[in-house]
């Protein structure tokens, strides 16, 4: 939970009520938005003189309205209590690195998950490697399927990827909503350009995702490098919405009636091979899929440049009006992450339109 170990996904923490705290308990209710505290906590039992770890998660999820949070190399061992590590409002589900490597220390993968969302771990569907599965009923009564991943990076990348798409072929046979994020440690791949690789094991993996029908979600990096090691998947992105700034209501500027028509195009040649699924639907799928990641790509791109345009020269674009759009420049506005006892937070939102 140190700035350098960092998160991954960002967006917008809502406060607890004052009703919240003095009741000292969430209503019964379960939430129509599930928002995702994502950590890679390197110990999350780790107590120096700089920091305390347990104490600074709980003060986190008592603060803030966290429905599932996802801890990356937990370095929990038998011996430590779930009530140690998450408060009684969670259930925890957690995959210990001695269930796959014995005596090795690091690792661990923990999710806790709102005590109104039922919940349970699949492990009939994990595979001999950091990764948890796990069930939830989230809002609408909808089964979504959790993958968590922690992958060494001292470990076989094609052996991973093997094990993962196992997993993958599993989860796929029961369940339609697949949410997949974790630290793959993967730094070479450039999630902008997946046309550009840099070696096959790359390649494999890139492939395998799509095979899935998995979309990337992230676009914040995950340190001063630039590089991306933590990633979200949504095999259904026209389901879900994640905001890497804040919660919004309507859609980008940029994201223009030609977009939302291919966004739809795009949604129903997924159900269509879903139904059928049959290799030329799917191969027909994919080729459209990555057409219309390229043009909303070139159409962010042109914003980013008129965006550049309007602050040098001072100037509004016509479409800023019209969406209402006011330009406002703060002091240090380059910092995109909250701080809170020295911890970045991020924080992801998962949206249900059914």
């Amino acid at each position: 939970m140190e700035a350098d170990t960092g998160l991954v996904i960002c967006g917008k923490l809502n406060k607890y009520t004052e009703d919240h705290h003095e009741n000292h308990q969430r209503p019964g209710t379960p939430p129509n938005k599930l928002n995702c505290l994502y950590l890679n906590a390197r110990s999350v039992k780790s107590v120096t003189n700089k920091h305390n770890k347990p104490v600074e998660l709980q003060h986190i999820l008592s603060t803030f309205e966290v429905h599932l949070v996802t801890i990356m190399e937990t370095w929990l061992t038998e011996d430590v209590l779930d009530s140690e590590v998450l408060p009684q409002n969670m259930q925890c589900h957690r995959k210990d690195r001695s269930e796959t490597r014995q005596s090795v220390r690091g690792g661990g993968l923990s999710l806790g998950i709102d005590n109104r969302l039922p919940s349970k771990r699949r492990p009939d569907l994990e595979c001999e490697c950091e990764i948890l599965v796990c069930e939830i009923s989230g809002p609408s009564c909808v089964n979504i399927d959790i993958i968590l991943v922690y992958r060494p990076p001292s470990s076989d990348c094609a052996t991973f990827t093997s094990l993962l798409d196992e997993t993958l072929c599993k989860v796929s046979a029961e369940y339609s909503n697949i949410c997949l994020l974790g630290d793959f440690n993967m730094p070479n791949i450039d999630w902008h350009a997946l046309d550009i690789v840099s070696s096959t094991a790359d390649a494999t993996f890139i492939q395998m995702t799509q095979s899935h029908a998995l979309d990337q979600l992230n676009t914040r990096a995950s340190n001063a490098q630039g590089t991306f090691l933590d990633l979200l998947f949504f095999n259904d992105i026209l389901n879900y919405a994640s905001d890497c700034y804040c919660e919004r209501s309507h859609d980008p500027v940029w994201f223009d009636s030609e977009a939302r028509n291919l966004v739809k195009r795009k949604r129903t040649m997924y159900r269509k091979a879903k139904r059928n699924n049959t290799a030329r639907l799917w191969r027909r799928y994919k080729d459209f899929n990555n057409s219309v990641k390229t043009v909303l790509k070139n159409k962010h791109k042109k914003f980013i440049s008129s965006l550049g345009n309007s602050i040098s020269t001072g100037t509004v674009p016509i479409q800023w009006k019209k969406a209402n759009v006011v330009l406002i420049f703060k002091k240090d506005d380059s910092k995109v992450f909250m701080s809170i006892d020295n911890i970045l937070i991020k924080i992801v939102s998962f949206y249900r339109n059914i």
